[in-house]
């Protein structure tokens, strides 16, 4: 085992790592795993507030037209929301998610966290996933399972 991974985690760069890690293991293993993260990298994007706003100015002309697209989808979103109230504010979730992503973009051009992160949270999720459909379909017999996300 790596130790030095295992000490990182004490660190601002280790905790981004470690959200990092949680975004893939969370989103296949649970039905609110990427809320949360996206949450926390809003919460750690603003506690970073300087660093993060610096980093994204300085590679704005390459992400303007995403975070704009983001932007636009929000906007049309709240103004079809305003006209028909009856929708639910249930509908805002995603654009609003979609146009936080920005936070995690920012984290991740401050502090460059290591590509194993993403890839350990993926085949963490991933067994995890298995295991789950395993012990639905053999423990529980159910016909078609699908895990708790699916």
């Amino acid at each position: 085992m790596n130790i030095n991974l295992i000490k990182m985690l004490g660190t601002k760069d280790g905790m981004v790592g470690a959200t990092v890690f949680l975004l893939p293991f969370l989103s296949l293993v649970t039905l609110w795993g990427v809320s949360l993260c996206s949450f926390v990298f809003f919460l750690a994007a603003l506690y970073h507030f300087r660093a993060a706003h610096s980093a994204l100015a300085r590679h704005w002309l390459a992400v303007r037209w995403v975070v704009a697209g983001f932007a636009v989808y929000a906007a049309f979103t709240v103004a079809m929301l305003a006209l028909h109230p009856g929708a639910g504010t249930g509908s805002i979730e995603k654009p609003l998610r979609m146009l936080l992503g920005v936070s995690a973009l920012a984290l991740v051009l401050v502090f460059k966290p290591d590509r194993r992160y993403l890839w350990w949270g993926v085949a963490g999720g991933a067994l995890l996933g298995a295991m789950i459909v395993g012990v639905e379909r053999f423990g529980l017999g159910v016909e078609r399972p699908g895990g708790l996300v699916n």
